[in-house]
């Protein structure tokens, strides 16, 4: 290193020693989706008693399960997401069913929080449902990203089968404006704005 000299006192140029620079720190990386257990039951949608071997499909076939002598499934190693779920039994119509599959709260008991369980109602094939359109009659759909301006996505019943569809709201202020066995419940849309409009399955006339 060149020293310089004025009088007595030496001088040591600026440029010879530099400020180390800090290597740039990697952004962060989003952790992977979690996987987690799902389970439920089976009910017979008039009689309210559990269905025995049903089957469980998750996003067509990718997980499988079957109901056990209580109704109840479970499906392991399960995706953390928006998921379609369908349910079939001998001598009842099958069911497909949106679910959003969510991490468990570490810090939630047992009894509050999000749960990854579901009741699942399947009704016999009956003159009840011969008046319905068949499946495709509607656009299907996951969430409500899936449908045109206007529409959502809601459970839907056809001749064959109970499944998600884009349909024009049925805008209601108490379940007196619903068909029977359907409830008037709050939805959120995709502009975050709220309203109640009829969800869920009108109850068969005819007993399975």
């Amino acid at each position: 290193m060149l020293i310089l000299t004025v009088g007595s006192l030496p001088v040591t140029p600026a440029c010879a020693s530099a400020t180390p620079v800090a290597p740039p720190v990697p952004a962060a990386v989003a952790p992977p989706p979690a996987r987690v257990s799902i389970t439920g039951m089976i009910v017979n949608g008039v009689t309210s008693r559990p269905l025995v071997g049903a089957i469980l499909d998750l996003d067509d076939r990718l997980r499988r399960s079957e109901s056990g002598t209580d109704g109840r499934f479970r499906i392991d190693d399960v995706l953390t997401g928006n998921h379609l779920l369908t349910a079939r039994a001998p001598r009842f119509r099958a069911r497909t069913q949106p679910v959003t599959i969510v991490a468990p709260d570490p810090l939630a008991d047992g009894d509050s929080g999000p749960r990854n369980d579901f009741i699942v109602f399947l009704f016999a094939p009956s003159g009840y449902f011969d008046g319905f359109p068949r499946l495709g009659a509607t656009p299907p759909c996951r969430t409500d990203a899936d449908c045109p301006s206007g529409q959502i996505c809601l459970m839907n019943n056809f001749k064959e089968v109970d499944a998600p569809a884009c349909i024009v709201p049925t805008v209601c202020k108490t379940e007196a404006d619903c068909k029977l066995g359907q409830q008037c419940e709050p939805v959120t849309l995709l502009s975050k704005a709220e309203l109640r409009v009829c969800q869920g399955q009108p109850a068969p006339e005819v007993e399975p």
